[in-house]
């Protein structure tokens, strides 16, 4: 016999056992509530007793997984693309419906971590509230060859988060979502890439979700333990000989740039990446008005594993999205509704449940509207080469997603910020 761990999106890790001889699975259920499903998610596969199908079938793009309950499969697609510089590119994709719907990119630490169809709890509830999950593999990543994951060194930062926007842009063109329908999300060094295209990609995203990411990476390696910083040179660039890099590559020099609502989650106890990266960033943004708001775990470091603790990033990953995303999802869907299209359950699971799908219609589409306006203010100052300036339907703008946030917002999940954050 053979001891395999076998997980998924929906499921945390489970050992199971492979009949070599009789090349089949067996071992005990995972569960009694209900049959290992197959890729479609809803056909029970398997034997009467406690075997698993040796070979799921395999979906156009998908992956066969496994379940420990009857419900259906969240299953990933394999995306595969290439980036403005011909890099090759993939990502699993977890889509909440069809068609277009509100996304949230996210983006695996590291850097040389790699993305895979693993267990997440929080990946898996923003599906279920009706919310695509894409995570890209950048370059840089592990498990395309020494190469790929040498290429975002030093100078190839930039076209590491380039590889970012990359991303969405690929959705958009496979009709996963629509421009203007995205947050970027990321912990780690996935934070980081969050204050990164963020600030060198403005206008593209709706939103942030920036789990202790490096804000700027001077301070990062002044302020980090000494072994990290010794082991992030070759990776960023060294701190006395390469201080422009740094410099340029570090978002907290263009946080003017930002203009959406950003929520930074941080551990108190954090070595890594000290909590000071993102009091600086929330501080920043909030001398400018923009949204922002910081979650800190006081009893976690650079991981959160406390089940309590997964439960309210869950509940405030939620609040930010509902903000960001669903008014626009649900000012589109009664749009077709209104065109004799599919009405507010098309394509949302649960959404006959989703009592805000129906309140925020008409919030959203003003905020759209606004958002749109802002846009081609932009690209007319653009092109006429005059410098962005902050207007008065600028700062308008700003206010009104304040006041979604703080309508939103649910008290008691505020989090204690340290004097000097803002």
């Amino acid at each position: 016999l053979m001891a395999i761990t076998v997980e998924g999106i929906e499921f945390p890790p489970h050992v199971v056992l492979y009949d070599v001889a009789r090349r089949r699975w067996t071992g005990e259920e995972p569960d009694d509530d209900g049959p290992p499903t197959g890729a479609d998610g809803n056909t029970p596969i398997g034997h009467a007793g406690p075997l698993l199908d040796p070979s799921p079938r395999q979906g156009a793009g998908r992956i066969p997984v496994l379940s420990d309950s009857g419900r259906p499969t969240v299953v990933p697609e394999l995306v595969r693309w290439r980036a403005r510089d011909g890099m090759p590119l993939s990502g699993w994709l977890y889509r909440a419906g069809e068609g277009p719907m509100p996304t949230v990119v996210h983006l695996h630490g590291g850097p040389e971590g790699e993305s895979r169809p693993a267990y997440n709890d929080v990946i898996r509830r923003l599906v279920y509230e009706g919310i695509s999950v894409f995570t890209p593999n950048v370059r840089g990543s592990y498990g395309s060859g020494r190469e790929f994951s040498h290429a975002d060194d030093r100078y190839g930062r930039f076209a590491g988060i380039d590889d970012v926007e990359d991303s969405v842009l690929q959705l958009v063109a496979m009709g996963a979502t629509e421009p203007g329908r995205a947050v970027v999300s990321g912990r780690s060094y996935g934070g980081y890439l969050v204050n990164a295209t963020l600030v060198r990609h403005p206008g593209r995203w709706r939103g942030g979700v920036a789990a202790c990411g490096m804000s700027d990476l001077r301070t990062f390696f002044r302020d980090t333990e000494p072994w990290i910083a010794a082991a992030a040179y070759p990776k960023y660039g060294n701190p006395l000989q390469e201080r422009e890099l740094l410099r340029e590559l570090s978002p907290l020099q263009r946080y003017r740039n930002v203009e959406v609502p950003v929520l930074f989650v941080h551990g108190a106890h954090d070595t890594n990446v000290p909590v000071s990266e993102s009091e600086q960033a929330a501080a920043f943004l909030r001398e400018r008005g923009v949204p922002t708001d910081i979650l800190l775990f006081a009893d976690e470091g650079h991981e959160f594993v406390k089940l309590a603790n997964r439960q309210l990033l869950g509940d405030r990953v939620v609040d930010v999205l509902r903000v960001a995303l669903l008014p626009l999802h649900a000012a589109r869907l009664r749009r077709e509704q209104v065109g004799g299209g599919a009405g507010l359950g098309h394509g949302v699971p649960g959404a006959g449940q989703l009592g805000v799908l129906e309140a925020d219609a008409e919030a959203g589409l003003p905020e759209r509207r606004a958002h749109e306006q802002v846009d081609q203010q932009r690209r007319q100052a653009r092109a006429r080469g005059e410098p962005h300036g902050e207007d008065g339907q600028q700062r308008d703008d700003r206010s009104h997603q304040h006041e979604l946030v703080e309508r939103l917002h649910v008290e008691g999940h505020r989090s204690p910020v340290p004097a000097g954050s803002g």
